[in-house]
C-alpha cells in the first residue's frame, strides 16, 4: 500500500515518516511468523507461514469449533489450525485441509500451521525488496 502511494505521489516525507513502522512490522513477521527449514542442499533457509498462538475455540464460533476439536485426536492442534486459517484470510479454504487419507478435504483435517503458503512468501519477498529500495532511496545505511 505504501509502495503504491509513493509511486503515485512521490511523497518523500511520508515515506520517511512511515519507514520505521514498516521496519517494525517486518521485524514482527520475522520474529513471529518465520521458521527455519533445511533446504535440499543441507543449508538452512527461512520461510513465512501463518501461525497463531491461540489453541482454544474461536469466541465467534465457539460451539462449532469446540465440537469439531473434541471429535479430533488433538483438539488443541485443531483449534490452533482453525484460528490460523482465519488469520490467513483464507478461512476454511481446502488449501489448509489434508489432501490424503480418510479425512481428505474435510474441515476436521485442517492443518494450516504446517503449510508454507507460496503467496505469503512472495508478498514477504516483495516487502523486503520495497524496504531495501526505500532505505537506499532515503540514504539510510543501516
Amino acid at each position: 500500500m505504501v509502495k503504491d502511494y509513493f509511486a503515485v505521489t512521490k511523497d518523500v516525507e511520508s515515506l520517511r515518516l512511515w519507514i520505521p513502522s514498516i521496519d517494525k512490522e517486518m521485524r514482527w513477521w520475522i520474529a513471529n511468523r518465520s521458521v527455519s527449514v533445511e533446504l535440499p542442499n543441507k543449508t538452512m533457509g527461512s520461510v513465512f507461514l501463518y501461525r497463531t498462538e491461540t489453541n482454544c475455540p474461536r469466541p465467534e464460533n465457539y460451539l462449532s469449533d469446540y465440537l469439531l476439536g473434541m471429535n479430533n485426536t488433538d483438539p488443541l492442534i485443531t483449534w490452533k489450525a482453525m484460528s490460523t486459517a482465519c488469520e490467513s484470510g483464507w478461512d476454511f479454504s481446502t488449501r489448509w485441509f489434508d489432501h490424503d487419507g480418510d479425512r481428505r478435504y474435510r474441515k476436521d483435517s485442517i492443518r494450516t500451521q504446517t503449510i508454507v503458503p507460496v503467496d505469503l512468501n512472495v508478498y514477504m519477498a516483495l516487502n523486503y525488496k520495497f524496504l531495501a529500495d526505500s532505505h537506499a532511496f532515503l540514504g539510510n545505511t543501516r
